[in-house]
């Protein structure tokens, strides 16, 4: 078919106008936009690279060279057992750094290596000592969605633990959604229904319920656990403080005698 002088033009003419409105112009909305740069400049900020490279850059030589050793280690590892072995110390190195977010990530490695229920509970117990300790909002953001995240894994794999479950709750309830604050708390007490009377539970309940107050709620919580475990120190020690702040001193004694005797 012979095309026209009048229709070629035309055709070019159209391409012409879509090829300037495609490149020419962005048609997405400033908000949209901006929100794009922004989980694009959080990535960036919070990406574990970053997060490694800034903390390395600030360690004293001799914690540098030692962390050079450790990453020698790995690299030499010649198997899962050896690189498990050297991830390890790894995750422990950064942990006496206080430095939660890449002792959670060395860990994180082993957990898909092992792909167990209690590996990446360890990865989450790593994390999660971030949430409130991390030394700045970026870090406490990020180690709050990667420990949600490795305690999801901890269920998926062991459903019936319900350790993982009041783990994934502290840390809603450490650091709540701001639109529904009590979604640590709600978790909590739905895992008191399902499991009554958990030591696991009624503690954290207890320790929350201190923190606005509650303390003779928190008081009978603990009595509960004591009836169930009398030898759970931590339990005492709390229950302690709870009578002491309950002007109680009588009551608190025994538990006091009892924490300080026990706790390491």
């Amino acid at each position: 078919m012979t095309i026209s002088r009048h229709q070629f033009i035309a055709i070019c003419t159209t391409v012409v106008l879509v090829l300037v409105l495609y490149f020419g112009f962005n048609t997405k909305d400033p908000s949209i936009q901006l929100a794009e740069k922004s989980r694009v400049a959080s990535f960036e900020n919070t990406s574990i690279e970053n997060i490694r490279k800034s903390v390395f850059d600030s360690l004293d030589l001799t914690s540098k060279a030692y962390f050079d050793g450790l990453q020698l280690q790995l690299h030499d590892s010649f198997d899962d057992s050896t690189k498990i072995e050297a991830l390890k110390s790894i995750s422990s190195f950064w942990y006496s750094q206080r430095e939660f977010a890449l002792a959670g990530d060395a860990a994180e490695q082993i957990a898909e290596i092992e792909e167990s229920g209690f590996s990446w509970s360890m990865t989450g117990t790593s994390y999660a000592a971030g949430i409130k300790n991390g030394k700045n909002e970026t870090k406490r953001t990020f180690n709050m969605a990667k420990a949600v995240n490795a305690f999801e894994n901890a269920i998926s794999l062991e459903p019936d633990n319900i350790n993982h479950q009041v783990n994934l709750a502290i840390c809603y309830a450490e650091r709540p959604p701001e639109d529904q604050p009590m979604t640590g708390i709600l978790m909590l007490l739905d895992l008191d229904k399902k499991f009554p009377k958990t030591p696991a539970v009624l503690f954290q309940l207890a320790r929350f319920g201190m923190q606005t107050n509650q303390f003779e709620k928190a008081i009978g919580r603990l009595e509960t656990i004591l009836e169930i475990d009398p030898n759970l120190v931590k339990a005492h020690c709390l229950l302690a403080d709870a009578y002491l702040q309950t002007n109680n001193a009588e009551a608190a004694q025994k538990h006091i005698e009892f924490c300080e005797a026990n706790r390491k």
